[in-house]
């Protein structure tokens, strides 16, 4: 299976100078992100860190929400590349899924926090599948209690072949009521 990845030796000048925009001001909203606290760092700082204008900045990102995604697209994209590459031609069908979800999985089982962040504030964003190329958004399951949430992903982590693990009510009820938060990098 092809990957998702263009080189930026591939991209002409203007897209090579925007694509590099684009990893300074996520390493820039990481980094703030993770020493000072999602509300404590602002959008003029992290235009600063990343040496662009502050307009510049609203080019990729309307505000810190958007900073959060680009970052967690940026890794999920990584995730979704190497999974990819996991599978193998003559496997049957079933195994080939399984190895490419068990990629996924193993990114989100490091930190589960992240599904639940995933599960209550949903996804959106361009994502790249076997050269296919797909902008959507997967809605925030907020309807759900905390409860329901903590056992459909137990119940995922538990299930096709993955490695286990709990996620309960009470740890679901306090990411519901923290704000976005960054993940390091990884």
């Amino acid at each position: 299976m092809k990957s998702s990845v263009v080189s930026p030796r591939e991209l002409g000048l203007r897209e090579r100078n925007k694509f590099q925009k684009r990893q300074r001001i996520r390493a820039a909203a990481r980094e703030l992100f993770s020493k000072r606290g999602y509300d404590a760092a602002t959008l003029r700082q992290i235009a600063h860190r990343a040496h662009v204008g502050l307009g510049t900045l609203f080019n990729y990102a309307q505000d810190k929400r958007d900073l959060v995604f680009l970052i967690f697209n940026e890794e999920l994209s990584a995730v979704t590349d190497a999974a990819l590459k996991m599978p193998e031609p003559r496997q049957p069908l079933l195994d080939q899924l399984l190895a490419i979800s068990k990629c996924h999985y193993d990114y989100f089982a490091k930190d589960p926090m992240r599904m639940v962040d995933a599960a209550l504030r949903g996804l959106s964003g361009p994502v790249t599948v076997s050269g296919q190329a797909y902008n959507s958004v997967m809605p925030p399951m907020s309807q759900l209690t905390d409860d329901e949430v903590a056992n459909i992903l137990t119940y995922v982590m538990g299930s096709w072949a993955n490695g286990g693990g709990k996620i309960t009510k009470a740890e679901v009820a306090e990411r519901r009521k923290a704000k976005p938060v960054a993940t390091a990098g990884h």
